[in-house]
This record gives C-alpha cells, sequence and structure tokens, in this order.
C-alpha cells in the first residue's frame, strides 16, 4: 500500500522539524500549530503553509511542495530528490568539517607563534633536556 501525498508530507515535515514540539514548529514559521494534525490525519497542507515551514527550517521551498504533492519533481525541476534529512545533516557535517579544519589551523599558528619567542623556545628546549636526562 502506497502513502497518499499527505501522508509523504506529515512525515516530510516531522523530519524537518527534528525535534520540536509543533506549537515551537507552527509559531516558527507562522501559521497556527493544528496544521500539525490536519496534516496527520492526511489533509494535504496548503501551499503557503508548505513554504512556510520549508523556509523557517531552512528547508528547499521545491523539495517542501513536491513532498506535500503540490507540484511534481519533475516541475520543480528536481527529477530525484533528496530527502530533508539527508540534505540537512550533510550540511551539518560539512559545517563541523569546516569548523574542525579553521579550529587546528589556528592552533597550528597559535603554537607557531609561540615558538618565535625566544623564551618560550629556550624553555621547551630545557625541558626536553631534562626529560632526556
Amino acid at each position: 500500500m502506497t502513502d497518499s501525498p499527505a501522508h509523504g508530507w506529515a512525515r516530510y515535515a516531522q523530519a524537518l522539524i527534528r525535534g520540536d514540539s509543533y506549537a515551537s514548529a507552527a509559531r516558527r514559521a507562522g501559521f497556527d500549530k493544528s496544521a500539525f494534525s490536519r496534516w496527520q490525519q492526511g489533509k494535504r497542507p496548503d501551499p503557503v503553509c508548505a513554504v512556510k515551514l520549508a523556509r523557517a527550517y531552512g528547508g528547499d521551498v521545491l523539495e517542501a511542495l513536491v513532498a506535500a504533492g503540490l507540484i511534481t519533481a519533475e516541475e520543480a525541476g528536481q527529477p530525484q530528490m533528496r530527502p530533508a534529512r539527508m540534505l540537512r545533516e550533510a550540511e551539518r557535517l560539512a559545517d563541523g568539517i569546516r569548523a574542525a579544519a579553521g579550529a587546528q589551523e589556528s592552533a597550528t599558528a597559535a603554537l607557531r607563534s609561540l615558538l618565535e619567542i625566544p623564551e618560550v623556545r629556550g624553555a621547551l628546549v630545557a625541558s626536553g633536556e631534562e626529560a632526556g636526562a
């Protein structure tokens, strides 16, 4: 048995808001929380709510309209839609990798700066000699 587009939308919306409550998500998107109950009952969202929710959570508007069954993937120019959750996770991972790389570069630059100070370099050399004794 296949899901109706409305039930697909309910799953899409749930994945998009992650752990937020319906009240919090509705407030963030700017519509009434009762919309989530209607979607869980199989009602299709109106285009305005679909767009508002996608924008509020950084989702792709065209992907949201496709998930809601309001337009086809072909109409959106996206024949192979990626699930919103996978896209968000990939973006989050990329942000984390960029942040870690930036932190590593900063730490390396700070260490190089410290090593240029004669007193620091001398202290490191002296501690290395003591450890080797």
